[in-house]
């Protein structure tokens, strides 16, 4: 069932309340450096997850998966 009010909703409302962090060169740069250090231990996680990573580590944030592998 489309619920356009809903819709609406969660992306004025709940959606707008949601920093966007960027990932910039300090983000980039930990993360390259991350990735050479973890390669030389063995396969890495994926780029992406290795980006998120970067962006939560230079905002000082505290990073939380579900992932068991992780």
């Amino acid at each position: 069932m489309y619920m356009p009010a809903i819709e609406a909703y969660l992306r004025d409302v709940v959606r707008a309340s949601f920093p966007n962090l960027p990932y910039d060169e300090a983000a980039a740069t930990w993360h390259g450096e991350e990735r050479a250090r973890l390669e030389a231990l063995g396969p890495p996680a994926p780029f992406v997850d290795g980006q998120i990573a970067a962006i939560a580590h230079v905002q000082g944030l505290m990073l939380v998966t579900a992932s068991a592998e992780s």
